[in-house]
């Protein structure tokens, strides 16, 4: 849990950075908060299923949308001072994906975001992490429907000095406890102070 509430003060710092904070403001405003509400067409999505249906549910749904956009370009946000860079990708017109990447000094963090309309369905944090002995990657996947978070799993796994960490991904993913009602409101924060972003940079 501590290294999930320092990698989400990582991001509320490098969102800081960002210039038109007041148009950003203005944005978020009008537009809908990110809330996983009853009777909306997210909750359609895994309405009258088990923890494993609806999993398969969201999962077909990320499948299905990235295979029918892989022709289109990702619009790419470059974060200053070289903190980074945000990529989004859309689905008839609005965002279906939306990942930060941030590269401090032998490091690599990323958060994704899986959006069904203006909800979050699937919420992926990776740390790559090259400084240690011996160095890590790890990835936390969260699975959330209008209620919030109701699965987490992780993947973690040591590293040889230069290996590229994309092996972890195939690792079999591992369930884990945490709070879930403060990590949802914790994401959900981090997700406005990311759209803030997104809109001071339009």
């Amino acid at each position: 849990m501590k290294r999930i509430i320092f990698f989400v003060a990582l991001l509320v710092v490098a969102v800081s950075c960002q210039e038109n904070e007041s148009n950003a403001q203005s944005q978020a405003q009008t537009d809908a908060q990110p809330q996983q509400t009853e009777g909306s067409a997210f909750s359609f999505l895994t309405e009258g299923m088990n923890e494993e249906e609806k999993i398969q549910a969201i999962e077909a749904k990320v499948e299905q949308v990235q295979k029918a956009n892989l022709k289109n370009p990702v619009k790419k946000i470059k974060l200053p001072n070289n903190a980074g860079s945000i990529g989004i990708l859309e689905n008839e017109g609005a965002a279906f994906r939306i990942a930060q990447k941030l590269t401090p000094e032998e490091e690599e963090w990323m958060t994704i975001y899986y959006l069904e309309g203006n909800h979050i369905m699937l919420y992926k944090q990776r740390e790559w992490i090259r400084h240690t002995q011996p160095p890590y990657a790890k990835e936390v996947t969260y699975y959330l429907d209008q209620n919030g978070i109701f699965k987490a799993v992780e993947r973690y796994g040591e590293l040889e000095p230069g290996q590229n960490p994309s092996g972890v991904l195939g690792l079999p993913p591992v369930d884990i406890k945490l709070d879930k009602d403060s990590l949802y409101q914790t994401i959900l924060a981090s997700y406005e102070d990311l759209r803030k972003t997104i809109a001071g940079n339009k």
